[in-house]
């Protein structure tokens, strides 16, 4: 909260209780109608708000969502996705790496679009986070 030259308003004395509603409100993952936290967001290129969860894909602007859950055969999120120009949604699959595919029914499935490199070791690798820096991802496993 700010006064009107634009300084920040103190904090009430040590000695002082505050009373009244907060400026903020904490809700649970219920709220936007996921049945688990989310552990990604995102803002996509069109404005709203992604959400992902596990098996859930949520999309809003802030106060009404859409959900998506993963059809029955889907493997899960893990961790992070990564969202290109065109506002598609990526996550890593055992192997490579899905572009997370909208379906009828509000469901959504992966869709393979690249492998590993063909190194023995890390083939039947999950890479569960992504961190963007500029135009490149740099998908990473849990260890």
């Amino acid at each position: 909260m700010a006064v009107a030259d634009g300084r920040a308003m103190p904090s009430a004395a040590p000695e002082v209780v505050e009373t009244g509603s907060p400026s903020f409100v904490v809700l649970g993952p219920e709220a936007i109608g996921l049945s688990t936290p989310p552990t990604d967001l995102h803002l996509l290129p069109d404005g709203r708000v992604l959400a992902t969860a596990q098996r859930e894909i949520a999309f809003g602007d802030g106060i009404r969502w859409e959900v998506f859950r993963a059809m029955d055969t889907e493997e899960s999120i893990f961790e992070h996705v990564a969202v290109d120009r065109d506002g598609r949604i990526y996550s890593g699959i055992a192997g490579g790496i899905g572009r997370i595919d909208l379906g009828a029914q509000a469901r959504w499935k992966l869709t393979p679009v690249t492998g590993l490199p063909s190194d023995a070791t890390i083939q039947s690798s999950t890479m569960v986070s992504v961190v963007a820096a500029g135009d490149n991802w740099y998908w990473y496993g849990g260890s």
